[in-house]
């Protein structure tokens, strides 16, 4: 069969296919190097044709070497559009469902190349986004990764747009990544009209939540009474077997410690999983820039715990000891009953105040805050005592240091 380019007006030859998808097929081009041509599989959407020539006379100013956005249209010897010409991405790029699922991982993505897998992916989310073109084929099958060039989203020709007027839309998805009121539709084309970035904002959740924890936000064992929801049922009904108020699932046994996840990524969860789950709720899912920002100031993604936790000192508590209690009964006595000179008033407030202060630090405790608890530190037996400078005075009788001090004041 021949192939030819439209815009270069010029033959191709196909070399065998590579990674047949759902809609077709990329194939290598023989004597070009760098470049790939994509061929549906018939039977050919009818809209293709448009849809490529207005996507090539308008390219994205943005993600500029990670999206393979169409180069030229590739037609049949009859003139009929059979698919694309787009950028090729060999070398050691993989799929990124294949670098995040654990049992084919490779040995190179560890897990601070996990978090920057869900960082480039919340981006090119965001980048598109802003530019008002939705993706809703979107999840890790359509992403590529490496260990060292950029990640790269394939398939572009699959994202719904509007171009001079006319409504280019996405007749093509992956149901365990759509929204729950689209759970139960056939056929995707349905669908068009009904989308938003929020329904990209949940697809983007779901892909995000597999590159953290190795499967589906929905997955998990039943142990309620009666019958239990499948997956999808569960999205549809805001059921989150990972969030610490669901009480008839719990996440399935395979799946890592939901604990390890960092807080601000289990805070976006929750939203886009529980709060976000409805339809007129779907403003309160995580907008990708807020996931670009959060994963941007994240090293990885979940706590390391074989490493101890980080730790903090910090004055949090007072006790309640008898000192404290005694001092302030006395201190309460001598102000109703002292006589209304100003110097006498005047020096025994400055005493009660010094001896409060002297009471007050004698009864701090410090406190050392860690992940998962605290532990009080007594500082008079604690090596913080020698660090501080700070000593416990030993048997201070507060009646007996205000009386002498109440003595003192009358002789003056």
């Amino acid at each position: 069969m021949r192939f030819f380019l439209r815009h270069a007006a010029r033959e191709i030859t196909l070399l065998p296919a590579q990674n047949p998808g759902g809609e077709g097929a990329n194939h290598l081009i023989d004597g070009t190097s760098g470049l790939s041509a994509k061929i549906f599989r018939p039977p050919v959407p009818l809209d293709l044709g448009n849809r490529l020539e207005a996507m090539i006379q308008a390219p994205l100013p943005v993600l500029r070497g990670q999206l393979a956005w169409p180069k030229d249209i590739v037609e049949d010897a009859r003139g009929k559009v059979v698919g694309y010409l787009q950028d090729y991405f060999g070398g050691d790029y993989v799929e990124m469902a294949s670098a995040i699922t654990p049992v084919t991982r490779p040995a190179w993505a560890d897990a601070k190349e996990l978090r920057r897998f869900a960082y480039d992916a919340a981006l090119i989310m965001a980048e598109l986004h802003s530019q008002s073109v939705l993706f809703p084929d979107f999840h890790p099958g359509q992403l590529l990764v490496s260990r060292r060039g950029p990640t790269v989203l394939i398939d572009a020709a699959s994202c719904q747009f509007n171009y001079q007027g006319i409504l280019f839309g996405c007749q093509v998805a992956k149901p365990a990544y759509q929204p729950p009121h689209f759970v139960g539709v056939r056929n995707w084309a349905d669908t068009i009209k009904d989308r938003d970035v929020y329904s990209d904002d949940w697809s983007l959740g779901v892909s995000l939540f597999q590159i953290t924890q190795g499967c589906d936000p929905f997955a998990g064992k039943f142990v309620g009474s009666g019958v239990g929801l499948n997956p999808r049922e569960r999205a549809a009904s805001g059921v989150f077997p990972f969030s610490s108020n669901c009480r008839d699932y719990l996440p399935p046994t395979h799946a890592e410690p939901y604990r390890f996840v960092k807080p601000e990524l289990r805070a976006l969860f929750e939203r886009c999983f529980v709060d976000g789950h409805k339809r007129e709720n779907r403003a309160l899912r995580p907008t990708a820039q807020e996931w670009a920002d959060t994963l941007f100031h994240l090293s990885t993604l979940r706590d390391d715990p074989s490493k101890p936790p980080m730790t903090s000192r910090v004055p949090t508590t007072l006790k309640s000891q008898p000192i404290l209690a005694a001092a302030k009964t006395k201190i309460r006595s001598l102000a109703k009953t002292a006589k209304p000179k100003l110097q006498s008033w005047g020096v025994t407030v400055f005493a009660a105040c010094l001896l409060m202060a002297v009471v007050v630090l004698t009864s701090i405790d410090w406190t050392e805050t860690a992940v998962g608890g605290s532990r009080a530190i007594d500082m008079a037996s604690s090596a913080e005592t020698e660090q501080w400078n700070f000593k416990k005075p030993a048997n201070v009788d507060p009646t007996v240091v205000i009386d002498k001090l109440r003595t003192r004041s009358k002789s003056e």
